[in-house]
This record gives structure tokens, sequence and C-alpha cells, in this order.
């Protein structure tokens, strides 16, 4: 699959998780769910977002959502070590679901 469709596949889910609406709990639990499902490999990152410094934390978001209801993003130090201690985050605001009127 490529690089794009990996990261499009990932987003539709979350997307998915974040439509249904079903309050901070259950929307949190949903989007992990499908991260453990459908959380790509790192070769979804592009050149620039695997160099990496080895001397300075670095963030790529990968994914913003038009109606900003949640974002994919990378955080790391040097991801082109091998071996180097990357921490892989995903920050994804959800709107709480809203009362019926």
């Amino acid at each position: 699959m490529s690089r794009r469709r990996d990261l499009d596949t990932l987003a539709a889910a979350v997307r998915a998780a974040v439509a249904r609406r079903s309050g901070w709990r259950e929307t949190a639990r949903l989007v992990a769910s499908e991260l453990e499902r459908q959380l790509p490999s790192p070769s979804i990152l592009g050149a620039e977002q695997r160099a990496g410094d080895p001397d300075a934390f670095r963030s790529h978001v990968l994914h913003s959502e038009p109606d900003s209801s949640f974002s994919i993003h990378i955080y790391g130090t040097d991801v082109s070590r091998l071996g180097s201690s990357v921490r892989h985050d995903y920050d994804l605001p959800v709107l709480p679901a809203r009362a019926a009127a």
C-alpha cells in the first residue's frame, strides 16, 4: 500500500470514530481501537519526516482534518537512526457529543 493510502486509511478510521460523537471517554476508546488496528508502519513518513535531528525534538503534521476535529502528528528526535528513541504520538482533540436540541 502507498504511504498516502496508508495515512488516508488511518484518517478515515479515526474520522469514523470521531463522527460517532459518543462523548470524550468512548470516543477516546474508539480512536485508540482504530489506532491499534490501522496504525501504519514508519514507512508512511517521507524523507524529510524521517531525517530528524539528534539534538532537537521534532514534530510533523501528517494529517489535519478540514473541520479541525482531529489531526495526526508524528513526534520524535532522530527517526533515521536505527535504535534511536522515537515517540510516536497522535494528537487527536475530539469535540464532545452535542446534546440533542
